[in-house]
């Protein structure tokens, strides 16, 4: 497991698809999608439930990213109007 392979998970976690992650990290789709599925082959499961609309975070992912990503509410919800 690695840092990229975490902010990867986080970042999708956050957006709903890789090509929204890979745009906000400025990465190729394809980067973030190989360290996913490395990542849950690491982990010996699924973090994602995928979908042609997006991916959002199943069971597992769900019970992982609060290790790595504490408050996971958009920062877009503290900043001042």
């Amino acid at each position: 497991m690695t840092f990229l392979q975490i902010q990867y998970f986080i970042e999708v976690c956050r957006t709903g698809s890789t090509l929204k992650a890979s745009q906000a990290l400025n990465v190729s789709q394809s980067t973030i999608s190989s360290a996913i599925k490395t990542l849950e082959e690491e982990l010996g499961a699924a973090l994602f439930d995928r979908t042609s609309k997006g991916m959002t975070p199943n069971a597992a992912g769900r019970l992982f990213r609060p290790a790595f990503d504490p408050d996971p509410v958009p920062a877009e919800k503290y900043r001042r109007r």
